[in-house]
């Protein structure tokens, strides 16, 4: 990898950042968050000294300085602070007296009144607030998550069941209040003004209480008297593959409350989007008659594996029309994928996929892998998915010193930016990326608002949405629909079709040998506005078979009438047995996809052989 494959890769993505709902932090607020203490000091030394210049004036005026008068003086300046001034009546005020006797009251007010609110958080957790982010469970994630909104300068409370966790403290230290308790209780959501919230996060590490959390989230909110313009969302981290496709595909949460909307977030999901986005599979593009096979080999079957696995499937679609090649290497590999192909049976026709029970620690291990990476017409990909990011390293190491060769790039999951993580980071910006290894997957780059909310993984998916509602709106289709309803009303497992679909374009244009950049990075001759016919039947083709997988992927099965319900669908068939009305739309959908994307301020630009990603 070098600086081609970042301009590849970062571009196509940019323009979401900049067009995305992002919460701008309020300057104004943001200054007086962390000068309030010196403006108050400021204030009360102000006051201060103008109200002992000002008695000053009045008792030499009297003629009453004696050498006590000192005393007195500071007397009389210490209760102006309580309203009380002491001076005869009709005695003249000076002007800088009047401003002390006004400013230090005020000053008093503001501190009581802060002293006061302290005091109810600390000793009854009751943050009363409004449109703020609640974040329940209060792990490493959720203090990540914490972190990033509080630097957005939006208001967080955090809740947490453990007493003794030690990331209370560092939480507080960030002006997050934490209320200990359990956030699958009514009372304690309604400590933390629940009803009021704009975002709700349930992160704890058990799938099981962030799926309870969000019900009863959904509850108390459904339970409002009225129902406002605005919708709180909610955020619910469950990792396990099963419960969150029993969770979205059966509609647990779907309009559960008109007042809120609720997601089910698979965390490594977002990683391993993350990943492929920024190191492609096709570091080297697929044209339609290369005989290149994409080998993605996974080291590691745990969470972060599950993930990675899928995800290439998803993705694994390119212009030969050849299968991609997956194989997973663990200790109880072979066991652990039994049990995933009875969830996912799919994942055997949508790709060649293999198990291999090995021991990472051996030379065997090491032996595999570097005959997989010496296969003639293979791209291999190499990703270390253990939970121990030493353990990764170590494995990687010796794969290269065993091989000698550093053509091949390694991909190493890592959680945190310590060590590891900040030498390959640095080394990458330094151009000089460490033996071609790569860290994905740190939890300061995944849990962030940005990623949860998903403001730039689902810029294109939006505006692939909005392309294609138009359009069927245009053709008759009923905006009622929920296939044609807007973004923020769309069904779960639709928003992650257009996802996928967003995802997979890239793939598309790399197989055209195409890339995408901002509108004004791209060179008039290099621009392409229009696609040959070649090239739309290539990409619906390549679109056509990406939608075969993604469907059998998430359940569906061939049948001769379309029934949503039961997941049925009679275009899941090869392209060309596809009935000339639907190619149109798999044609319609590649045609717009300058359009969509000159909307988004992006170009699509020819690449040039300098410009490869290998």
């Amino acid at each position: 990898m070098n600086k081609n494959r970042k301009s590849c890769q970062s571009s196509y993505f940019r323009s979401g950042t900049e067009l995305a709902p992002v919460y701008r932090t309020n300057a104004l607020r943001s200054w007086w968050r962390e000068n309030e203490i010196r403006v108050f000091i400021l204030l009360a030394a102000t006051a201060a000294v103008l109200g002992a210049a000002g008695f000053y004036f009045v008792l030499r005026d009297a003629h009453k300085l004696q050498p006590q008068s000192v005393l007195e003086i500071l007397l009389l300046t210490a209760q102006l602070f309580v309203l009380e001034s002491n001076l005869e009546t009709g005695s003249r005020v000076p002007l800088i007296l009047a401003i002390a006797r006004l400013l230090a009251p005020l000053t008093f007010g503001y501190a009581a009144f802060k002293t006061f609110a302290a005091l109810l958080h600390r000793f009854f957790r009751l943050p009363l607030y409004r449109d703020h982010v609640v974040i329940c469970g209060l792990g490493v994630r959720g203090l990540e998550l914490a972190r990033g909104y509080r630097a957005l300068g939006r208001k967080v409370v955090a809740v947490e069941v453990d007493a003794e966790n030690d990331l209370i403290a560092t939480c507080r230290e960030l002006g997050v209040p934490v209320v200990i308790g359990d956030a699958a209780e009514e009372m304690v959501l309604r400590k933390v003004n629940i009803t009021k919230a704009a975002l709700v996060y349930a992160i704890s590490g058990d799938d099981g209480s962030n799926i309870e959390i969000g019900e009863k989230v959904n509850g108390l909110i459904g339970c409002r008297k009225k129902t406002t313009g605005r919708r709180v969302n909610c955020y619910l981290a469950v990792n396990n593959l099963l419960l969150s496709d029993i969770s979205t595909s059966s509609g647990f949460f779907r309009n559960s409350s008109k007042n809120s909307t609720t997601r089910i977030v698979r965390v490594n999901d977002l990683a391993a989007r993350m990943l492929f986005r920024e190191f492609p599979l096709d570091r080297k593009p697929i044209a339609p008659d290369d005989p290149t096979i994409i080998h993605c080999i996974v080291a590691g079957f745990g969470a972060m594996g599950e993930s990675v696995i899928l995800q290439a499937v998803k993705l694994g679609h390119f212009a030969n029309m050849k299968k991609m090649k997956v194989t997973v290497v663990d200790r109880d590999a072979v066991q652990k994928g039994g049990l995933l192909l009875q969830v996912l049976p799919a994942l055997a026709s949508c790709s060649a996929i293999s198990f291999k029970d090995m021991d990472f620690n051996t030379r065997e291990f090491s032996d595999f892998v570097a005959e997989q990476m010496a296969l003639p017409d293979t791209l291999p990909y190499v990703v270390f998915c253990m939970n121990d990011p030493m353990a990764s390293v170590n494995c990687a190491l010796r794969l290269r010193s065993l091989t000698g060769e550093c053509d091949v790039p390694l991909y190493i999951r890592l959680d945190d930016n310590s060590g590891l993580g900040v030498l390959l980071q640095r080394s990458e910006e330094a151009g000089e990326e460490l033996l071609n290894i790569h860290g994905f997957g740190r939890i300061d780059k995944t849990c962030t608002p940005a990623i949860f909310e998903c403001w730039e993984l689902d810029h294109t998916a939006r505006a692939i949405h909005e392309d294609y509602r138009q359009r069927r709106i245009f053709e008759g289709g009923d905006p009622q629909s929920p296939s044609l309803c807007s973004w923020e009303e769309l069904d779960s497992s639709l928003r992650d079709s257009n996802r996928q679909q967003a995802d997979h374009l890239p793939v598309k244009l790399r197989a055209c040998g195409y890339d995408t950049v901002d509108t004004d990075e791209c060179g008039k001759d290099d621009r392409v506005t229009v696609f040959t016919p070649e090239q739309i039947e290539l990409l619906a083709r390549m679109e056509h078979r990406r939608w075969n997988a993604e469907r059998f992927l998430f359940g569906w099965k061939k049948g001769n009438e379309k029934n949503v319900e039961k997941r049925i669908s009679p275009y899941l068939v090869d392209w060309e047995e596809l009935p000339d009305e639907i190619k149109e739309y798999d044609i319609q959908t590649v045609q717009n996809i300058p359009a969509i994307l000159e909307r988004e301020r992006m170009c699509i630009c020819r690449m040039h052989e300098d410009a490869s990603m290998g």
